[in-house]
């Protein structure tokens, strides 16, 4: 290794050395073009696939020293691009979890690549390696710079990397969870893509460590889209008592989906009687109709029988509040022709059209026109019922998330479904809003049940046809 980057590039042939003493007088974000140049002089290979260090000329391995001292690349190259890892690549550093030889003599990073995505296989290379030995491996590659989908080896090889973490994980947990933490609080340059990943497998060892950690460990609870929310109980769990509610806030408290906020934090709830946390879940399901209002509530009620704090905010929180609509898809009808519909469901059809796509067609168009002007099969009109049966509202839904609600049989606008998510046409009125998007997700919840347990159709046989005879 060259001890600077006056020696490496002292060592380059000239027409290598000039684009690169021309890249590193300008800013960091300026260089790649000319880094470039001085790749394409030495035909660096590109792509997905990199190339073991020993297949490297010696001209093209000092270019890739480049990396080492901090000099970023041009991403179209094959080598990594963070420091730490380019030194495990070339050799530099002894060989890591990650650069650690595979039955077939490649070492994993390597063989990961050439797996592509075949998660399976990607999963099975785990598949010989003790939990600890997994978990180090998955890590180790998950914050290097190595080209490849981490994602697929933790869920196609979790059995090994996740659910056998044993103890005798917690020494190793503790170590690299410390420099793990310190490389995220500094400026050198990181994967930050497999974060929430690399955090879950250091939370669930230091969870089963048996014994309390460090309350700078704290800040690794899980709260991400793809985490089991036991894994969170699990971890939550393992916290000092007088920390866990600390920690539980911090992390519902990260930027995040309301959905993952609001399970997340249902399943803390199983763990603690916290009111801070019913506000949390509370406030996310209020921007959220995922999972729906009313479940949530109900779901916070069970917990409430359990933990009287939660009850008691519960109910502070529905105070004044005004009670919910109940309403059912009570018909659904999937028109094809003209004739299905009768001249209000014609008009409300056309307005509907209008509305989504800004075109004023006459419904035969929205049945049978082109594919631009045609709903086709998706079309569905659904009447929603009171709890009484008595229906109230016509729901028009087409392009698998859209659609315009009016009062039932008149072309009065009540609301418009827009990527799935209901709005009120007129005034706000959060009863109504949220009673017309549970009927919805009711009904298409209760389609693909039916789906699910519809009999295969039988195909027929095919017919024999006679051999012609010369």
């Amino acid at each position: 290794m060259y001890d600077s980057l006056d020696s490496l590039v002292a060592a380059l042939p000239e027409d290598v050395a000039s684009p690169v003493r021309e890249a590193l007088a300008l800013p960091p974000n300026d260089r790649p073009a000319p880094l470039a140049r001085a790749f394409e002089v030495v035909a660096f290979p590109k792509g997905g696939i990199y190339p073991l260090a020993s297949t490297l000329t010696p001209v093209q391995r000092t270019l890739a020293e480049l990396v080492v001292h901090g000099v970023a690349t041009p991403l179209a190259h094959a080598l990594p691009w963070t420091p730490r890892t380019a030194r495990g690549w070339l050799g530099i550093d002894p060989p890591g979890p990650a650069e650690e030889p595979t039955a077939g003599g490649l070492p994993l990073w390597r063989a990961l690549q050439d797996l592509r995505m075949d998660h399976a296989a990607a999963g099975a290379l785990f598949a010989g390696k003790t939990p600890l030995d997994a978990a180090r491996a998955f890590v180790a590659l998950a914050r290097s710079s190595y080209r490849f989908q981490a994602n697929m080896v933790l869920w196609y090889g979790a059995p090994q990397v996740l659910e056998r973490l044993g103890p005798d994980a917690a020494a190793w947990a503790r170590e690299t969870a410390r420099d793990w933490l310190d490389e995220r609080a500094s400026t050198a340059p990181r994967v930050k893509m497999y974060d929430a990943q690399v955090g879950l497998v250091l939370a669930v060892a230091l969870a089963r460590s048996g014994t309390p950690e460090d309350a700078r460990f704290d800040e690794l609870v899980p709260v991400d889209f793809g985490t089991a929310e036991s894994h969170t109980r699990e971890r939550i769990a393992s916290i000092p008592e007088d920390r866990r509610l600390a920690a539980a806030l911090a992390a519902l408290g990260r930027p995040n989906l309301p959905s993952v906020v609001i399970e997340h934090g249902l399943a803390i709830l199983e763990e603690l009687d916290a009111p801070e946390i019913v506000r949390v879940v509370l406030a996310q399901s209020a921007q959220s109709d995922m999972p729906s209002k009313s479940s949530v509530k109900t779901r916070l009620a069970a917990l409430g029988e359990r933990h009287p704090g939660v009850r008691a905010e519960l109910a502070a929180q529905l105070v004044g509040a005004p009670p919910p609509i109940v309403l059912r898809v009570a018909e659904t009808k999937r028109p094809t022709q003209l004739d299905d519909l009768d001249a209000c469901e014609r008009a409300q059809l056309r307005i509907a059209g209008s509305r989504y796509d800004g075109n004023d067609l006459p419904a035969e168009r929205r049945l049978g026109g082109d594919e631009e002007e045609a709903f086709g099969g998706v079309l569905e009109l659904r009447r929603i019922g009171k709890a009484d049966g008595e229906v109230a509202y016509d729901a028009w839904l087409y392009a698998g998330d859209s659609g315009t609600y009016f009062v039932t049989r008149t072309t009065t606008l009540v609301a418009e479904m827009i990527q799935g998510s209901v709005q009120l046409a007129g005034a706000a009125d959060a009863p109504l809003r949220d009673a017309l998007q549970e009927a919805s997700a009711a009904a298409k919840k209760k389609a693909r049940a039916r789906k699910k347990t519809a009999p295969a159709k039988k195909t027929a046989p095919a017919k024999k046809t006679k051999k012609k005879t010369l």
